[in-house]
Order: structure tokens, then sequence, then C-alpha cells
């Protein structure tokens, strides 16, 4: 299953929930590489994901909680959308398919999976998820549109960003380990040429 979202009840005494997908496990969900980050949308319990990949591509996943059961994100068949090693991989599978890919570069090869803005304080940014990359001074802004999905990358931020976290109010904070701070996402003046600023 290599890796995995486990799902706990600790309401009581067993910690499997009987409902869990495959019998006496912990497993809820699979086929995830190296998952770094991820969260739900307090609005509707979506689920956002980064994972980092082998060598070749990052992706930026998706999946509405209704779906999350027994979802396969399809590692180690898949590295982003491309064949990676599919020995023994069954070619129909349903695998899910990533929201956003891009490729390794230097300054792109360790996503950061972020929240889904829902504060009040900005208006303009409500309903968006912000993610990055840890080696790159972008942030990733995503707007699920129907089937797909807008990305703009447009926005500059200091490079060493190593988590989003949001306030009980909503609002959205970013931890940076390059610089040592702790930031605040803000829009830009500019909207809608830059979507954020810090």
């Amino acid at each position: 299953y290599l890796g995995k979202i486990l799902r706990l009840d600790v309401s009581g005494t067993e910690l499997i929930p009987a409902d869990n997908p495959i019998p006496n496990s912990l497993i809820y969900a699979y086929g995830l590489r190296n998952p770094f980050r991820w969260s739900f949308d307090r609005l509707n319990n979506d689920v956002w994901l980064g994972d980092v990949g082998q060598g070749n591509f990052e992706e930026i996943n998706h999946i509405p909680f209704s779906n999350l059961k027994r979802a396969n994100f399809g590692w180690r068949c898949k590295e982003g959308n491309a064949d990676y090693d599919t020995r023994g991989c069954d070619p129909n599978a349903d695998y899910v398919v990533p929201a956003h890919v891009y490729e390794n570069t230097n300054t792109t090869k360790s996503v950061i999976g972020g929240v889904v803005y829902r504060g009040s304080a900005y208006p303009a940014l409500y309903g968006y998820y912000f993610a990055t990359d840890y080696y790159d001074d972008k942030i990733y802004i995503m707007l699920k549109t129907g089937t797909g999905f807008a990305v703009n990358n447009e926005s500059e931020a200091p490079a060493g960003i190593t988590d989003f976290g949001e306030a009980e109010n909503g609002e959205v904070y970013v931890v940076n380990r390059s610089t040592g701070k702790l930031y605040r996402l803000a829009p830009d003046p500019s909207l809608p040429v830059r979507f954020v600023g810090f």
C-alpha cells in the first residue's frame, strides 16, 4: 500500500474503526509516495494533499472527503500523471488524478501542501487553495472550477516555506524555515494580477 492515510477511532477502546475499507486495518487511503502537508477544507471537508515525487514530478491532490475511502493515489505506478514503475500494476486501476503536477527543477523539487482560505479579512482570497515548493519563491494558488482547477503561480514569497496553518478564524499563516519567521497571508493591492503578498 506504500504511503497511506490512516483513520483511527479515538472515542473508545478499539482504535480501528469497524467501517475502515480494509478489515482490521487503520488504512483508509493509499498510493502516496511522500505526502508532505495535507488538510481538510473547513467548509466542505475536501482533502488537499501535497505529495513529493521521486525525481521528475511533484503533485498536489484534491479529493472530496466522500471519495477518500479506499482511494488509490497511484504511487508507485504513477508519478504525477506519468507512468513510473508499472510492474504488477493494474492498467485499469482507478487512480486519483492529481489536481496539479509540475516538473522537478533546481528550484522546484519538494512540494509543500497547504490550506484553503476560509477567513473573512480578505474576501478576494476566499475559497482559494494555497501551496508552494520548499525551494521555490512562488505560491501556487488554486481554485476548483467545475471539473478542473485554475492554477496561478505568479505570487512571490520567500523560499523555504515549510508549512501553512489556519487560525480559528480561518486566516492563514505561513512558517518559513529559511527566514525563521511566521507570516500572515494577505492579498496584494494589485489584485487580480498578483494574488498574495507577505
